[in-house]
């Protein structure tokens, strides 16, 4: 079966059959408050109401228990209604994000005015059969386009906020929201359409969504989807979308959209940022910017879809910027630019692209299968000055090229959620190991079960012993760290998940976990902007507690005393969400085998997913470092006897590897740089490295460069791809470098 083939099979499984709802034996006439009919409803131990047909009025926000479905006689004659001259809010907090992406939090928004929403996360929730009405006029849309847009500098505090509806949407899923099932459902004459942060398995089928927006605010969209996941639209409708995105999807993941149409959109008909979706049998018309956008994309895969008549100047059918895009058998044309990428893996297979108002394809990298219709023309006149980064780029879009969600936050930690595994039991554990080790004079394994294991406080790895979970993935430590401890153990520089004591500090091994430290996507958010140049050397108590400088996943130290640690492993060993995902100091003897580390940071670029100094020693293969708010590597000060092979760095927000300030002998073979925000590696002083059989490619800052020595000295590059950096190779300050079949390619003259 050929890739296409499997993929759409894949696609078709992907979609739930739903099954035709029987009819509840609760039914609820116009002239019975919904909200109390629901209520009675759930006391009589009800799973389901019936609105019967006619125009149902709501006060506020209409609030639906979970395990609970709700179904209209029909959209076309069954209405739910928000009355927002009458709304009282519920009382809910959304949780808000500004013009330029900053996230808010939830003690920073406004009020929830929604027409459905749930009192917490929604789970196991059906709506059917129905039209919502946000209670929106046309012409308080309109005029709201204008008073609204940039009048109040979003300062959602502002008493003009209530007027301007910011969150006013059909259907609001609140974060931790599961299980959700949206079918035969027309919404209109709101802000927003469907609005989802953080929810898991949502299915909107055969959904309409029209009149949306109008209040000026370039973040609002037909359907927002916010850190969501596993995200389902089979046949959905959106037009006629005003001074709004069509789909907007950020730090979301498993997105597929199948045999739907948007088109009409002001903004762009579909954008991703930080996200992975696979779209099928879709048309995207009619838009006034791009029809697809695509920032910082993992994965998007375009199959049997049409993407036509986007014609503003300077964008196209798909806008893509340093992302993974393929596109197959699909028809891109009648476009401005039918395909603008930059630093973009590009794949056309079976791609009719033959027509545009200037350029078929603009592309700075080369491009996979590209038939001659859509053949690259990164030389052209109309090309020039073109690729996103060099243009505006429509500058409201361009502020959310950072990660901003990550992919998928855990709920929070709370009494209801801890299970009797805790970190008393891996110590526990660690503890039998340490003394049978003592005993015998021979390494021991603790060999923990398969499940999740809350941390309450930090676990002391032991010497000779290895900490070795089920099978990878199944057996998972999380942070579950008091305000008050973290206080505690960040005046002794330490609340990593496993670290080292003073005692005992040899031959120590970590396989198959999981680890997720505690920094949120609230928290993370919240450090962007005030801890982001507060280091812990000036920062109180408090601040260090809050903005989690400790809070590391691994740390592995020769401060205090008890002498150097050395001979430390982790094999297949995943680690995420933490100030720092690993800190290794006056080590010896480092082995990484399969481990990835993501998501580590706090928001600054000073903790990055892993940070090694004074450390000799050092194996790293099989291995990712991938999404920190810092570098994806940093080695140095005082590192010797380092070899990296088959190693990828990718997408994080500083270097994606550094290397200085007495840095020697250092191999690197294999590996893969790509998508970092600053320098793919950045050496300083250093001394006697080679990098061998590798590719660098896809930094495409135009300040900063795939490979930039500054002090280097004896560096040998062979086999080297340098492509799609705004700078290939920039040497200053360094010795001769010997190169044996380098390409360099950079994408800035």
């Amino acid at each position: 079966m050929s890739t296409t083939k499997k993929m759409r099979l894949l696609l078709v499984v992907a979609v739930v059959l739903i099954p035709a709802f029987a009819i509840p034996s609760c039914r609820i006439s116009s002239t019975v408050p919904v909200q109390a009919a629901i209520t009675a409803a759930i006391s009589n131990n009800l799973s389901s109401c019936l609105l019967l047909p006619g125009l149902h009025t709501l006060p506020a926000t209409l609030l639906l228990p979970s395990h609970f479905s709700l179904v209209g006689s029909g959209r076309g004659n069954t209405i739910l209604q928000l009355n927002i001259t009458l709304a009282t809010h519920s009382g809910l907090q959304r949780h808000g994000y500004n013009e330029t992406s900053s996230y808010l939090g939830p003690s920073a928004t406004g009020p929830l005015e929604a027409v459905v929403s749930c009192q917490t996360a929604c789970s196991h929730v059906t709506l059917a059969n129905v039209t919502l009405h946000g209670g929106l006029t046309p012409e308080g849309q309109a005029s709201m386009s204008w008073q609204c847009g940039l009048g109040l500098g979003f300062d959602l505090t502002e008493p003009g906020f209530a007027g301007c509806h910011w969150f006013n949407a059909g259907v609001y899923l609140p974060p931790g929201s599961t299980r959700v099932l949206l079918q035969g459902v027309t919404i209109e004459h709101a802000a927003i359409g469907v609005d989802a942060v953080m929810a898991t398995s949502v299915q909107l089928d055969d959904v309409t969504i029209a009149r949306t927006g109008g209040f000026g605010f370039r973040l609002a969209a037909a359907v927002r989807m916010l850190a969501c996941n596993n995200i389902t639209m089979t046949k959905l409708l959106v037009e006629e979308g005003i001074n709004n995105q069509g789909l907007l999807f950020l730090e979301s993941t498993q997105l597929r959209v199948v045999d739907s149409v948007v088109k009409g959109s002001i903004g762009d008909n579909v954008i991703l940022v930080n996200s992975s979706m696979t779209m099928h049998k879709t048309m995207l018309s009619e838009g006034l910017q791009c029809g697809l956008r695509v920032l910082n994309a993992s994965h998007v895969l375009v199959t049997e879809s049409t993407i036509t008549n986007h014609s503003q100047v300077g964008l196209g059918g798909v806008c893509s910027t340093r992302s993974n895009v393929s596109i197959v058998d699909s028809t891109v044309q009648y476009n401005a630019f039918n395909v603008i990428a930059q630093a973009t893996n590009l794949s056309l297979t079976q791609v009719e692209c033959n027509w545009a108002f200037y350029t078929p394809l603009c592309a700075d990298t080369p491009v996979t299968n590209a038939n001659a219709s859509c053949w690259p023309d990164a030389k052209s006149n109309d090309c020039k000055g073109n690729f996103p980064d060099k243009l505006t780029f429509s500058a409201h879009v361009s502020h959310l090229a950072g990660p901003k969600f990550p992919a998928l936050l855990s709920p929070a930690l709370t009494s209801n959620h801890i299970s009797e595994l805790t970190s008393v039991d891996v110590q526990a554990c660690i503890d039998a190991a340490a003394a049978k080790a003592q005993q015998s004079g021979k390494h021991t394994t603790c060999q923990l079960e398969a499940g999740i294991y809350y941390a309450n406080s930090t676990v002391w790895l032991r010497s000779n012993v290895t900490v070795q979970g089920a099978t990878t993935g199944t057996t998972k430590l999380i942070s579950n760290m008091s305000s008050d401890y973290i206080t505690t153990c960040s005046q002794r520089s330490n609340c990593a998940l496993l670290s080292v004591d003073n005692t005992s500090r040899l031959n120590i091994g970590l396989v198959g976990l999981h680890l997720q430290g505690g920094i949120s996507s609230e928290r993370r958010f919240a450090q962007r902007t005030s801890c982001g140049r507060v280091m812990f050397g000036n920062a109180s108590v408090a601040d260090t507690a809050r903005c989690g400088y400790y809070e590391f996943g691994v740390l592995v130290t020769d401060y205090w005393t008890g002498g150097s640690p050395a001979n430390f492993t982790m094999q297949n060993v995943e680690i995420q969400q933490c100030g720092m995902g690993i800190h290794v100091l006056g080590t010896s003897g480092v082995v990484f085998d399969g481990v990835d580390l993501h998501s580590n940071g706090v928001g600054n670029g000073f903790y990055h997913n892993a940070y090694f100094l004074r450390t000799s020693d050092l194996v790293v293969r099989h291995t990712m470092f991938r999404n920190a708010t810092g570098h994806g590597l940093k080695l140095g000060p005082s590192i010797a006897n380092v070899t990296l092979t088959n190693v990828t760095i990718a997408d994080n927000e500083w270097q994606g590897i550094w290397l200085g300030d007495g840095v020697s002998n250092v191999s690197m073979t294999g590996i893969h740089v790509l998508r970092n925000w600053q320098n793919g590696l950045q050496l300083s002083d250093v001394t006697d490295l080679s990098v061998v059989d590798s590719v660098i490619e896809g930094q495409a800052s135009a300040f900063h460069a795939g490979l930039r020595l500054d002090g280097a000295h004896q560096v040998v590059l062979r086999n080297v791809l340098l492509q799609g950096n705004g700078h290939g190779l920039q040497v200053e300050h360094s010795g001769a470098v010997t190169q044996q079949n380098v390409t360099d390619q950079p994408w800035y003259p």
